[in-house]
């Protein structure tokens, strides 16, 4: 089991942005037009115009092909038809007529009648056509063998790349076999013009249709849309972001809810923020008022303990646990005025190249800690504030002292341009339900754990005004790591933003190790850390 939690320094918070970037846009003060619209995917759309494009496409296709079948079938039922009804026509023209010389003149006839070219094949194979070329090879014998006396018989068939519609039949009281070959080229030729004009038809009407269903898509997610951007304006901070409920149907009604909702999220967080200042201004109120009595008592406390060992010895114990109280109150006291100071922003950092591994060495030195203390560094120098960054590695140590309880080292490296100091112990490590409540503040692991739970709250501060990055790492039954990173002088000349942890490196110990705090910070003992306790006597005289 183990965690991470990366702590960088707070982002500036930027311009206001407009609420809602599209044509459905923030209807309060803190809206303003003008400003970049949030991107955002368009798949839906996409989807929504060529579902739209092929119902179009479909029932289009299904309607003109559908009108191209019935207007085929029609034109043939009554190409064949006026066919049928010429051939019955010539049959009876040609009734009692001798072949061949009766049929000479008759396929003038039957060509000035209708249009049509005629072949007579009498009892002997001897046959009569109308067109040159024309002759029994070019009737299909399907055809030959159904004709009779009785009925017309039909077939079609082409001749020298000419497509014909071939009736048959037999002239009453001839046994002459009289076969009409009429064009089918101008009905095929028509067919073919109508089916490239429905073809046309159908492919403009897709165009179209493609453009209408753009067009109609983004209007219909327009609002869907607005909300979007209205959301992004909420989440960065835009909470005056209201939407135009300009219709009465279902976005408009999506509209009142979203402005209900922000309204109610507004109140909320204004009223958070109002809770949060007056808790700020109570802890520094009270911090102050305590800070005149407590001088008072931490003076008597001093002198008490140093006469702690010539007293009875029943006033004795409850002599050592009265200087330990005033100790540890007047350690309270302090935090809570170095937090308020913080919140209020009222220090400028005092930049200056700090000898990160002199700090470190010092600190483990002369801080009189309760174990021994190992200090691995190279030569890093950091631009950054000796103060803060001296708050910073004293809670840590304090923190993996109190909670660690054993293997404490303090490691000081250079990682390219960067200064990193690690802060490791070889404790139990931090259980996976603590991390998520890492530098809150007044937060301990108990009622024993024997801190206030503002330790590392000021270390959190501090990381953030330096413009630092604090990366946490933790494993049970492996112990934590704390992982400070700063810039280094020399790739710095002006003061930093901020930076990002880099990679953990290999070391001995833990390694891999992720969310660290007990959330204590200072060291609870009578007589408190020399450095923490020499510090925070110049930030109370400060104060005053």
């Amino acid at each position: 089991m183990g965690g991470r939690q990366r702590l960088t320094r707070r982002e500036r918070s930027e311009s206001a942005r407009p609420a809602v970037p599209w044509d459905v846009g923030p209807a309060g003060p803190g809206a303003r037009s003008g400003a970049a619209g949030v991107a955002l995917p368009n798949r839906f759309r996409r989807r929504l115009t060529w579902v739209f494009v092929g119902v179009v496409g479909v029932s289009s296709g299904l309607l003109a092909g559908g009108t191209y079948l019935a207007g085929r079938h029609y034109r043939t039922r009554s190409f064949t038809d006026r066919a049928v009804y010429q051939t019955r026509i010539d049959l009876a023209l040609t009734a009692d007529a001798r072949f061949p010389a009766g049929f000479d003149h008759l396929s003038d006839i039957y060509r000035q009648l209708g249009g049509v070219e005629s072949l007579a094949i009498g009892p002997g194979g001897a046959h009569e056509a109308s067109l040159p070329g024309l002759g029994p090879e070019d009737v299909p014998a399907a055809l030959r063998r159904t004709i009779n006396d009785r009925d017309i018989v039909m077939a079609t068939t082409n001749v020298d790349g000419t497509p014909y519609l071939v009736t048959a039949g037999r002239p009453a009281g001839t046994g002459v076999e009289l076969y009409f070959f009429y064009s089918r080229r101008g009905l095929i030729d028509s067919l073919n013009t109508v089916r490239d004009w429905l073809l046309i038809g159908w492919l403009a009407l897709m165009g179209l249709a493609a453009l209408v269903a753009r067009r109609m898509a983004r209007a219909t997610l327009r609002p869907v849309r607005a909300t979007a951007g209205a959301a992004r304006s909420l989440a960065e901070g835009l909470l005056s972001t209201r939407l135009r409920a300009e219709t009465d149907d279902e976005f408009g009604a999506l509209a009142s809810y979203f402005n209900d909702m922000a309204e109610a999220l507004e109140q909320k967080i204004n009223d958070l923020s109002e809770a949060r200042d007056r808790e700020k201004r109570f802890t520094m109120f009270a911090a102050h008022e305590l800070r005149t009595p407590l001088a008072g008592m931490s003076t008597a406390a001093s002198l008490l303990e140093e006469d702690v060992g010539e007293l009875p010895e029943r006033a004795r114990r409850p002599a050592e646990l009265l200087v330990a109280d005033v100790t540890r109150l007047r350690g309270l006291v302090l935090n809570l005025l170095e937090l308020g100071r913080l919140d209020a922003g009222l220090d400028d950092v005092a930049w200056e190249p700090v000898p990160l591994d002199d700090l470190a060495d010092t600190i483990a030195r002369r801080g009189h800690w309760p174990i021994d203390v190992a200090v691995e560094s190279e030569p890093v120098v950091v631009l950054s504030e000796r103060w803060g960054l001296e708050r910073i590695i004293v809670n840590l140590v304090a923190n993996a002292v109190h909670h660690g309880g054993r293997g404490v080292c303090v490691r000081v490296r250079r990682t390219g341009d960067l200064g990193v100091v690690e802060v490791c112990d070889a404790g139990p490590g931090i259980p996976e339900d603590v991390i998520p409540h890492l530098f809150e503040r007044f937060y301990t692991t108990g009622r024993g754990s024997g801190g206030s739970g503002l330790g590392l709250a000021i270390v959190r501060q501090h990381v953030d005004r330096l413009g630092a990055a604090l990366e946490v790492r933790t494993a049970l039954g492996e112990g934590t790591c704390m992982v400070l990173t700063l810039p280094s002088a020399a790739a710095e000349a002006t003061p930093p933003e901020s930076v990002e942890s880099p990679e953990p490196a290999e070391a001995d110990g833990p390694e891999a190790l992720r969310s660290c705090d007990r959330n204590s910070g200072e060291l609870p003992l009578p007589g408190g850390n020399v450095l923490d306790r020499q510090r925070l006597s110049e930030s109370t005289r400060g104060q005053s």
